[in-house]
């Protein structure tokens, strides 16, 4: 099922389109796809998207509040960040 994220930062356009990550192979192939990443719990949501610069922005929130953001060049940074922050999910 593909959603809509909106606004994200460093993307022109108004909503880009997301999927759920369903395991950390996931996050590579859809970045390929410039689709951004989300995924939620009971205890926070995180997103995953590539910026026009191409840059990759990943962003943990709690209660509609940002409590990190990071921008990184190399998926394999995504990757350790996604393993860190989704544990916080739940």
């Amino acid at each position: 099922m593909v959603y809509r994220l909106e606004g994200l930062e460093g993307v022109r356009r108004k909503y880009t389109d997301a999927t759920i990550i369903n395991s950390i192979e996931d996050i590579s192939s859809t970045l390929t796809k410039k689709m951004a990443l989300t995924k939620a719990g009971s205890n926070g949501a995180l997103n995953i998207w590539i910026t026009d610069k191409s840059e990759l922005c990943c962003e943990f929130m709690q209660f509609c509040r940002r409590i990190n953001k990071t921008i990184y060049v190399d998926i394999k940074d995504v990757l350790e960040w996604y393993k860190v922050w989704s544990e916080k999910l739940n």
